[in-house]
C-alpha cells in the first residue's frame, strides 16, 4: 500500500494504492472517489513525467517504482482519445476545439500522440493549417509543432506544404503565428527526412523581397523576444544539419551580406530572456565548433591543400624571397622550431596554421613588421610561428572551443566579443599576437623567458574576456593598451569624424589615467607586511613595509619600517620586473588560505608571485589597494580589472567626450567636404574706391590723426562685426 496523489481535470485528492490489486479495480475506485462518468474501462493512470501509461505488469514489477506522495494523473486511454480527437477534427463544429486541445494538454501526452500519429493525424493537423488564420492559424501551428517533436509521420510532409502554408508565416504580423512558425521551420530544418536542403528551398521560396534568409534576419529584429529567439534557434538548426563546407559556406556568406552580425550584436549586448540567451550561447559554440574541427584535422605533408597553405604563408611572409626546400632552416626566421613546420602543427592541426595564414592575408603589414622586428631582436628573438600556435591553444582554452555544446541548457559563458565579426575568433588572435609581441618589449624578455611571457599575456587575455567586451574594437583596445573592455561602443550610425574624435579622447584619457597611476607607484605606499615577508622581518607582531615603483619603472624597492604611516628614502630590497611572475589576489594569497582566522580585510590583501617566494600586502585603504592591484597589473603588461578603477575611467572618459562635443551638439555634419567654389571669371579685384585712391589720400591721412574720426565701413570689406 502507497500514499499516493491522484490529479483528474484540476482536482487533486490522496488516495491509498494497493499494487496487489488488478489495475482495473484501482482505477474503478479512483474513479468512484474522484466522481468520474463511467466508463470506468475507458481511464488508465500515468506517472507525472512518465512517457507510458501504468501497466497490469508495472504493478508487479519490483523495479517499477511508485514513490509516497507521487503525483498520478488519470487520463482517458490514448486510443479512446486519440480517436475522439480524430472525429472531433473532421466535424466542422468541433474542430477549432480539437486543435486547442490538442496544442493545450493532449500532445504533451507521448502514449496518447504517438496514437494519434499512427491514425494519420498528422495530416489533419495539416489540414487545419491551411484553412485556419489568425489565432486560431496559430494554435494549429503550434499543435503541428507538437505532433512533429515526436518525428514519427513525416512523410505527410509535403515541400509545397511548407513553402505555401509555413514558410511564408515567419514574417507574420501575429506575434504567435510567427513564434509557432519559426518553432516548426526548426524542426523541419533538424529532421534526418527532410533537413537543411528542404528547409534551405523553403526559405529561399518565400523570401518577400528577393534576398534570401532576410525574413530570418529580419525576425531576429523583432522587438520581442520570443520570435528573436525563435528565429536563433531556426538558424542554429541549419548550423546543425548543414551537410558540406560548400552549404555552410554558403550559409555564412548569406547571413553575414544580410548583417546577420549586426543583429545578433544588439541581441547579445544585454540578452536577459533565458531561451534567448540559451540559443545565444547555442550559435556561438557551434560558429565556434566548427573552427575546433581545424584542430582535428592532422597536417599531412601528402595532402597538397595542406602543403600550398604552408607554401602560402611563405609567400606572404617573405615576398620575393625563394625557399631553398620544402624543408629548409629558412623557416626558423619566420619562428618554426626546425627545417620542417609540420612538426610545430601537431598540438593544433590545421587550426594553427589557418590562424598564421589568416593573420598574413589579412594585416600582411602587420605580420610582416612582427617577423621583421623578431627577426632584428637577434639573440632577444621569440619563436613567433611556434607563438602564434601557443594563442591558438590560449584562445582554444579560454573561449572554451573543446567543451561539448549543452543543447538543452544551462548555457556556458557568452562572449560578445563573438557576435562582433564574421571571424571574430581570427581578429581576436591577431590582436593578442600584436599584444604578444609589445609585451616581449616590455618585459625585456629572451628566449628562455618565452613560457612568462605567454602566461602574462594570457592573463591578460583572461582579464579583458572576464569584463566581456561587446566589440573587437574595445577588445583590441583593451588588449593594447588603448582604452578598457569596459567603454561603450559607439553608435553605427554616428558620424566617421565624431567617432575619430571619440577614439582620441578615449586613448588620450586612457593614458592620462595609466600615467596618474604609474606616478601614484612611484610615489610609493606604506602596507602591512604578511607572509614570508613579515617573518623575514623577525617581528611577532605587526610588520611594515613602504614599496614604491623606481623612476626608470624597471624595478619595484622595498624597505621595512616601524609604523603604519612610516615611509623610506633609502631602500636596500629591489624587485626587477621580469621577476615577477604573477599578481595574486586576496583569497589566493597563501596566508589568506592557511589561515582561516585571517584578521584584516581580505579585499584588501594583494600580492605577487616571484620566482622564488612570494610577497604579500595589506593595502591601509581601499584607495592604496586599487592603486596598486592595477598599477602592478599595468606594469607587468596586463590589463585593469577592477570594477571600481574600470567605471572612475569610463567617467572620466564620458565627461571628456560630453565636453569636447559640447560645441557640436545638434549640428549635422555632412558626410563628405563640400565642394569647392567655382572660380571667378577674372582675377582683376580692384573696386571703385580703390580707383579713388589718389583723390582720397588726404583726406584718409587727415581722418586718421583725428583721434574721434570713423572708419569708413568700405574700409573693412563691409564687415562691421566680430
Amino acid at each position: 500500500m502507497v500514499k499516493v496523489k491522484i490529479s483528474w481535470q484540476g482536482q487533486t485528492v490522496d488516495f491509498d494504492l494497493n499494487r496487489d490489486l488488478p489495475l482495473q479495480t484501482i482505477i474503478e475506485a479512483i474513479c468512484t472517489q474522484l466522481s468520474v462518468a463511467p466508463p470506468k474501462t475507458d481511464y488508465s493512470l500515468q506517472v507525472d513525467g512518465a512517457p507510458q501509461h501504468i501497466s497490469q505488469q508495472d504493478l508487479t514489477n519490483q523495479a517499477f517504482v511508485l514513490a509516497a506522495g507521487a503525483l498520478v494523473h488519470l487520463r482517458v486511454k490514448p486510443e479512446i482519445a486519440a480517436q475522439k480527437i480524430i472525429d472531433q477534427l473532421r466535424d466542422p463544429k468541433f474542430g477549432k476545439k480539437a486543435i486547442f486541445d490538442l496544442q493545450k494538454q493532449y500532445l504533451q501526452d507521448e502514449a496518447f500522440a504517438r496514437r494519434f500519429l499512427s491514425l494519420n493525424g498528422l495530416s489533419m493537423i495539416m489540414q487545419a493549417v491551411m484553412e485556419s488564420q489568425g489565432s486560431q492559424l496559430a494554435y494549429a501551428l503550434k499543435a503541428l509543432h507538437g505532433a512533429m517533436k515526436y518525428n514519427t509521420g513525416y512523410e505527410a510532409i509535403t515541400e509545397p506544404f511548407l513553402t505555401t502554408y509555413l514558410f511564408p508565416h515567419i514574417n507574420s504580423p501575429n506575434i504567435n503565428v510567427c513564434k509557432s512558425a519559426l518553432d516548426v521551420a526548426s524542426l523541419v530544418a533538424q529532421s534526418d527526412k527532410l533537413g537543411f536542403i528542404v528547409a534551405d528551398r523553403c526559405i529561399r521560396s518565400s523570401s518577400l523581397d528577393n534576398r534570401p534568409y532576410s525574413n530570418i534576419v529580419q525576425a531576429l529584429s523583432s522587438t520581442d523576444v520570443g520570435i528573436q529567439a525563435n528565429a536563433l534557434a531556426l538558424i542554429n538548426s541549419l548550423y546543425m544539419t548543414v551537410p558540406d563546407p560548400q552549404s555552410q559556406k554558403y550559409l555564412d556568406d548569406t547571413l553575414e551580406m544580410l548583417q546577420l552580425s549586426k543583429a545578433l550584436k544588439k541581441i547579445v549586448k544585454s540578452v536577459q530572456d533565458e531561451h534567448l540567451k540559451l540559443q545565444s550561447y547555442i550559435y556561438q559554440a557551434q560558429r565556434l565548433k566548427r573552427l575546433a574541427r581545424w584542430k582535428e584535422i592532422a597536417y599531412d605533408k601528402s595532402n597538397q591543400q595542406h602543403e600550398d597553405m604552408l607554401l602560402r604563408l611563405w609567400e606572404i611572409t617573405f615576398p620575393g624571397q625563394q625557399l631553398s626546400a620544402r624543408e629548409s632552416d629558412q623557416w626558423k626566421q619566420m619562428g618554426f622550431q626546425g627545417k620542417d613546420p609540420a612538426t610545430d602543427f601537431r598540438g593544433m592541426g590545421l587550426l594553427g596554421l589557418y590562424n598564421l595564414l589568416y593573420f598574413g592575408e589579412n594585416l600582411g603589414d602587420t605580420w610582416r613588421g612582427i617577423i621583421t622586428r623578431n627577426i632584428d631582436r637577434k639573440e632577444r628573438e621569440y619563436p613567433a610561428a611556434v607563438a602564434g600556435i601557443n594563442i591558438t591553444q590560449m584562445l582554444f582554452d579560454l573561449l572554451q572551443l573543446g567543451k561539448p555544446i549543452n543543447y538543452n541548457g544551462p548555457p556556458l559563458k557568452i562572449f560578445r566579443v563573438i557576435f562582433d565579426h564574421a571571424a571574430a575568433f581570427e581578429e581576436m588572435y591577431c590582436k593578442t599576437f600584436q599584444a604578444l609581441d609589445r609585451t616581449w618589449d616590455d618585459m625585456n624578455a629572451s628566449y628562455m623567458d618565452f613560457p612568462k611571457v605567454i602566461a602574462a599575456v594570457r592573463k591578460q587575455i583572461e582579464d579583458v574576456l572576464e569584463i566581456n567586451p561587446i566589440s573587437l574594437d574595445i577588445f583590441s583596445r583593451a588588449v593594447t593598451k588603448e582604452g578598457t573592455a569596459t567603454e561603450q561602443e559607439d553608435d553605427d550610425n554616428e558620424h566617421p569624424q565624431i567617432k575619430a574624435i571619440k577614439s582620441s579622447i578615449r586613448k588620450e584619457t586612457y593614458d592620462m589615467y595609466v600615467n596618474n597611476r604609474m606616478e601614484k607607484l612611484k610615489d610609493g605606499c606604506n602596507f602591512a607586511a604578511l607572509g614570508k615577508l613579515k617573518e623575514a622581518s623577525g617581528k611577532s607582531k605587526a610588520a611594515y613595509v613602504f614599496l614604491r615603483l623606481d623612476p626608470s619603472m624597471q624595478m619595484l624597492q622595498y624597505q621595512m619600517v616601524n609604523g603604519p604611516s612610516d615611509t623610506a628614502t633609502i631602500f636596500s630590497n629591489t624587485i626587477s620586473k621580469p621577476e615577477i611572475q604573477k599578481i595574486m589576489l586576496g583569497k589566493d594569497c597563501p596566508s589568506v588560505i592557511n589561515n582561516k582566522k585571517f584578521e584584516g580585510d581580505v579585499k584588501r590583501v594583494f600580492g605577487f608571485a616571484l620566482r622564488d617566494r612570494e610577497v604579500e600586502l595589506l593595502a591601509h585603504s581601499q584607495s592604496d589597494y586599487l592603486n596598486w592591484i592595477d598599477g602592478l597589473r599595468l606594469l607587468i603588461g596586463g590589463s585593469m580589472a577592477e570594477k571600481d578603477n574600470l567605471d572612475e575611467l569610463a567617467s572620466l572618459t564620458n565627461m571628456f567626450i560630453n565636453v569636447r562635443l559640447v560645441d557640436l551638439a545638434g549640428i549635422q555634419l555632412p558626410e563628405e567636404a563640400p565642394a569647392p567654389p567655382p572660380p571667378p571669371a577674372n582675377f582683376d579685384f580692384a573696386s571703385e574706391s580703390d580707383n579713388q585712391a589718389g583723390a582720397g589720400a588726404d583726406a584718409s591721412s587727415s581722418s586718421s590723426q583725428d583721434p574721434n574720426a570713423q572708419m569708413d565701413p568700405s574700409m573693412m570689406g563691409g564687415y562691421t562685426g566680430y
